[in-house]
């Protein structure tokens, strides 16, 4: 009955369970959709969670990469801990600049890539990395795909299993 519920609820709220902000990329297998826009996601023109950055600096340059933590996958674009940080530092007098660079499924070698791809290009004065959650649950953490195997029962139940993703997103929700 609860597999049920959480079927027709996350069917009204899919965008929030199901993450219609992803793409594919060649080199990382997925990445954030630029210019993607929801009530409670927006995905700037550069691929990074928030509003648009400028190319040249400004200001204090802090960039935040990570997973799900970091990208804010329960929660609205104020509420990341990129926006929270830079809504704390500015209230502090620093000109301030944070980037949020996280997302959904990253573990640290998708992060790494990332970073040399897409974030060192940014000259970040500061970069903080928030990583490591997606790779507790890698058997092959090298692996830049899903990391088990798509007939591992693990996997399985989570595909299919809403009671699970609820049960997981509740356990494990700060």
């Amino acid at each position: 009955l609860a597999e049920v519920a959480l079927r027709i609820y996350v069917k009204r709220h899919r965008e929030t369970f199901l993450g219609h902000y992803k793409t594919a990329d060649a080199e990382l297998g997925w990445k954030l959709l630029p210019g993607y826009r929801s009530e409670n996601v927006t995905i700037n023109e550069q691929g990074f969670r928030g509003g648009t950055t400028s190319a040249q600096k400004t200001s204090l340059r802090i960039v935040m990469v990570g997973n799900s933590c970091v990208f804010g996958t329960t929660v609205g674009d104020s509420e990341t801990i990129p926006a929270l940080l830079e809504e704390n530092l500015r209230n502090k007098g620093i000109a301030v600049e944070v980037m949020n660079a996280g997302v959904p499924g990253y573990s640290v070698d998708h992060v790494r890539k990332q970073f040399d791809r897409d974030i060192k290009k940014l000259n970040p004065d500061i970069l903080l990395i928030y990583a490591g959650w997606n790779d507790y649950f890698s058997y092959y953490p090298g692996d830049l795909q899903y990391s088990r195997p798509e007939n591992h029962w693990f996997n399985r139940a989570l595909e299919h299993s809403y009671v699970l993703k609820a049960a997981a997103k509740f356990a494990f929700q700060t």
